[in-house]
């Protein structure tokens, strides 16, 4: 390479390197000579935008907009737990899904009327209108107390746009089925077992008025059983007038469906001991409850890192279907008393004037709260537990549909034969439904 390229290459190095840093918008560059002094650099404050040391105006090279931008960020540096990339992972999430395990109760199944007595002394029949008649069940007396029932509950939701403004839920719970009952027996040598009913009508032997059904000296055992099943839906869409990290405000709406199913079954068996037959009358009294509507409410959540807390309010308004199926008959076996063998319909509070099918409706609201508190395990896992109260204001329980006032002409165990009358009646009494407890559970989101 010659002197004369050398030189060339050195002075464009030289003109690169001083071009940017004197270059002015609508200024032509200018090089500093030997014998010339550099001015001084002010110093920059934490506030002051940056200024070119050569330019005698004091003025930037740099958009107005651009200073701006570059103050802000100095004055009003990001939090780190807000930066991209260190985002606090147990925020809110895009979707969920929940499972829950349910220790509930409910308000116990109600038996209106008395549906066995006691009688100590073997010459009486237990009619309630005896002296020393007790009454063993129903009345008021010992109902039908489900204690605790166990359900699942599922959850699944998800917000469909990326601020979580707005989403949809849809939940489901399922009860295992509860039974209870009572149980007794008689020897029939002494204290006497009875179903005590008001015969609206003489009968052979006797007057209308208070009676009952008894072995009549027979050994005898009772059976009284009360049986329920629960279980529900519902969806919403969710909306979040103003989304944030810490609080989260919800409007919920949509749709809402539970269904209530119970049975109510007395069997009471009467033993001739001469030949081993014996004689069985059951009543049966099933409901079920069908209640749709529409759900509104709203739910309050706070995250606070890896803990979380939410209350849920809602009320579901809608129609109730209530239907009441009562069947009823009268089994006789080997001969047992004298009687020809076979079934016969119809048995004690179950007779051919009641026994059908009935339905009505009836409005029907249904508010729910919850709360719960969880605590993520993972960013991806949190378990929770949490408390529930439900209350539906229009059910048919089976125990409050037993009418006592019986034409006893219609059965086979008191003459039998006569036309049915309207009573016992198909009654269709509806009353209030509680269910609250405790929820354990695990959800996952992501």
């Amino acid at each position: 390479m010659n002197r004369r390229t050398r030189t060339w290459i050195l002075g464009w190095c030289v003109l690169g390197g001083i071009w940017p840093l004197y270059a002015q918008e609508g200024a032509t560059p200018k090089l500093i000579l030997p014998d010339e002094t550099v001015p001084e650099t002010k110093p920059l404050k934490p506030s002051q935008p940056a200024i070119l040391p050569d330019d005698p105006n004091g003025k930037s090279r740099y958009s107005p907009e651009l200073l701006n931008l570059i103050d802000s960020g100095r004055d009003n540096p990001a939090p780190p737990e807000t930066q991209e990339g260190v985002a606090d992972p147990y925020r809110k999430q895009r979707v969920w899904l929940h499972f829950d395990y349910l220790l509930q109760r409910i308000t116990n199944g109600p038996i209106r009327v008395p549906v066995l007595t006691l009688n100590g002394n073997p010459n009486s029949i237990a009619a309630l209108n005896e002296p020393g008649t007790g009454v063993l069940v129903g009345g008021g007396n010992r109902n039908f107390d489900f204690r605790g029932m166990n359900g699942l509950r599922l959850t699944a939701g998800g917000w469909l746009d990326s601020e979580g403004r707005f989403g949809v839920e849809a939940s489901a719970f399922l009860f295992s089925p509860n039974t209870t009952g009572y149980v007794a027996q008689a020897s029939g040598l002494g204290s006497v077992l009875a179903i005590p009913v008001n015969a609206i009508t003489p009968f052979p032997g006797n007057p209308a008025g208070e009676t009952s059904l008894n072995p009549g000296g027979a050994p005898s055992s009772v059976r009284i059983s009360g049986s329920t099943e629960l279980w529900g839906t519902e969806a919403n869409a969710l909306f979040v007038p103003n989304p944030g990290d810490d609080l989260t405000l919800a409007v919920l709406m949509g749709g809402r469906y539970m269904n209530v199913r119970e049975k109510f079954e007395l069997t009471d068996v009467f033993y001739d001991t001469n030949n081993a037959g014996t004689v069985a009358v059951r009543d049966s009294f099933d409901t079920q409850n069908h209640f749709g509507g529409v759900n509104l409410g709203g739910q309050a959540q706070w995250n606070l890192g890896r803990w979380q807390a939410s209350v849920t309010g809602k009320v579901a308004l809608g129609v109730v279907r209530q239907t009441l199926n009562v069947h009823g008959d009268t089994v006789v076996n080997g001969s047992a008393f004298g009687m020809a063998n076979a079934v016969f319909p119809g048995g004690v509070f179950s007779q051919p004037s009641n026994i059908g099918s009935s339905s009505q409706d009836r409005f029907g609201v249904l508010p729910e709260a919850n709360f719960r508190l969880a605590f993520a395990i993972t960013p991806n896992v949190r378990i929770n537990v949490g408390y529930d109260a439900l209350f539906l204001n229009s059910v048919l329980r089976p125990g409050n549909q037993i009418d006592r006032n019986v034409n006893v002409n219609q059965s086979v165990l008191f003459g039998g034969g006569a036309p049915a009358s309207q009573q016992p009646g198909r009654m269709m009494n509806d009353t209030g439904l509680w269910m609250q407890g405790l929820s354990f559970g695990v959800g996952f989101s992501y």
